[in-house]
């Protein structure tokens, strides 16, 4: 039980099988692994998330079970992207100095992760750095609604970040968009693909064991912009910058409310979505 909050509750691509015959092309399966903060606007506690920055003992129950999928992972030629929020970096500060260090010697890597519900994506990347881990230029947990402001937030207030995953509705409701490749986001419209775009978002696909049995194979290349508009239905509401107070160029947003723990699970969405891609994920080099 341990173990499977951790590897739902933390942000990752994992490639399995990378050339072992020449007759079987590679398989891509996007697993998701990111933690949440376990506080809400930095004051309240989020029921159901682990006190990562408050327990010893539970940060490093959370954090062995951690170290053993990842050797897991490792032994299999995979590699992780772990999403960190910013608690469960001040607990590997605190109470795990060497975990990062132990991710990263296996051969995966470490990703902001965040809703900015009280803290920022930068200072969300500062805390793995100081938590002794090297961040990517990733960052995962951005929302519909305000993706296109996040863009602007990250042009001028965090440069570090290139490349994105994990856009989604709260509570991940129906209509959410899950295209399965990679395109560079247009800034009159986040679904749809711009050759010149700054960022590449990686499509997180449905993320269920249902959907990877349901889809059939797809020869869809995984290239930048290979494929048709991923979300051509997208929501009006996605499309518009947000209108909320509190953009993320300002600072944080005001909380919203969730159907669903860190735990939920992606849902509501199309048969016509799946038949245009397999899940797959691509594996980018997200180091300077």
């Amino acid at each position: 039980m341990a173990l499977s909050i951790v590897i739902v509750a933390a942000s990752v691509w994992l490639a399995l099988g990378e050339g072992d015959s020449a007759d079987l092309a590679p398989l891509y399966l996007t697993i998701v692994v990111h933690n949440e903060e376990d506080v809400s606007r930095g004051v309240a506690p989020k029921a159901s998330i682990p006190d990562y920055n408050g327990s010893p003992e539970l940060m490093s129950h959370f954090a062995d079970a951690m170290r053993a999928f990842a050797a897991m992972a490792a032994d299999h030629r995979a590699r992780i992207n772990f999403g960190s929020d910013w608690t469960f970096s001040e607990g590997v500060r605190l109470y795990e100095p060497t975990f990062y260090i132990d991710l990263e010697a296996l051969g995966h890597e470490v990703d902001a992760h965040a809703h900015q519900s009280s803290v920022l994506y930068r200072e969300v990347r500062e805390a793995v750095a100081a938590a002794g881990g090297n961040p990517t230029r990733v960052a995962s947990g951005m929302e519909e609604a305000t993706i296109q402001d996040q863009l602007e937030y990250f042009d001028h207030r965090a440069p570090e970040f290139e490349i994105l995953w994990g856009v989604s509705l709260p509570g991940h409701g129906a209509g959410e968009c899950t295209a399965t490749w990679v395109w560079r986001p247009s800034r009159a419209d986040w679904t749809l693909h711009d050759p010149d775009g700054r960022y590449v978002y990686v499509g997180h696909g449905e993320l269920s064991i249902a959907s990877m049995r349901s889809d059939k194979p797809s020869t869809a290349a995984t290239r930048i912009g290979s494929t048709p508009a991923p979300c051509s239905s997208a929501r009006g509401s996605s499309r518009r910058r947000s209108e909320r107070k509190g953009s993320p160029i300002d600072g944080p947003r005001r909380p919203t409310r969730s159907t669903t723990g860190s735990s939920g699970s992606r849902g509501g969405t199309t048969s016509s979505r799946r038949s245009t891609c397999s899940s797959s994920a691509a594996r980018w080099p997200t180091r300077r």
